[in-house]
């Protein structure tokens, strides 16, 4: 799976895995044969959870909130796959909108997750439990077909809020079913890659009342 992590570079927690940075994207290979060992900007074969990248409002003293973006299949070819639905814009843009939008919107710390593999997704959304505030979730072709994804959403009970480039309710018959927005409390459809930090937006004011009711 693709994960973009915003933290040091030269952070090297303990982990089983190699992760070469390229395009501020991590793609696993298996331990010790990463060929991008020597590049300046590779990470050695130790890594577990990325550190989070800290926007300047929450250094400033707002209440802290961490999010996880999550993006399912064929997002990583945004500007290569039917721009005519989803825009010229590729997947680094969409990444730069989220971090944009998290730094305005007072979280301090966001994941942007890819991942063509629908048990990867299930595996980051379990992880997520315990130390992720808030998701937003594009679950792409998943979103008409995946109860797994949808029973993992369920079980972390994480607030969630599900997002899609295009607006999905005009398209085929086959999209009008969404199992991962049965366990999301809002869903942003139909507004290009700007949906992305539309979304953030409607989660940071959840979790900013849920807080202030506490």
């Amino acid at each position: 799976p693709y994960t973009t992590l915003f933290r040091s570079p030269h952070s090297c927690p303990p982990s089983r895995r190699c992760f070469s940075m390229r395009h501020e994207r991590c793609i696993a290979v298996p331990l010790g044969s990463c060929p991008f060992g020597t590049h300046p900007q590779a990470a050695c074969a130790k890594r577990a959870r990325p550190q989070w990248h800290v926007p300047p409002s929450v250094q400033e003293g707002n209440v802290p909130m961490k999010a996880l973006v999550i993006n399912g299949p064929n997002l990583n070819m945004l500007g290569i796959r039917e721009p005519g639905i989803y825009g010229s814009d590729n997947y680094e843009t969409l990444v730069q909108i989220c971090q944009d939008a998290a730094d305005e919107l007072g979280f301090d710390g966001i994941e942007v997750f890819q991942s063509n593999h629908e048990g990867a997704i299930v595996d980051r959304i379990q992880e997520a439990y315990g130390s992720i505030d808030g998701i937003v979730i594009n679950p792409a072709a998943y979103t008409h077909t995946s109860v797994a994804i949808l029973d993992a959403l369920k079980a972390v009970a994480i607030p969630s809020v599900e997002v899609h480039i295009s607006a999905v309710e005009e398209r085929e018959d086959f999209r009008q079913v969404s199992y991962a927005g049965m366990a999301c409390f809002a869903r942003v459809t139909g507004e290009g890659l700007s949906g992305y930090a539309h979304a953030l937006e409607i989660l940071a004011s959840h979790l900013k009342e849920k807080q202030a009711s506490i």
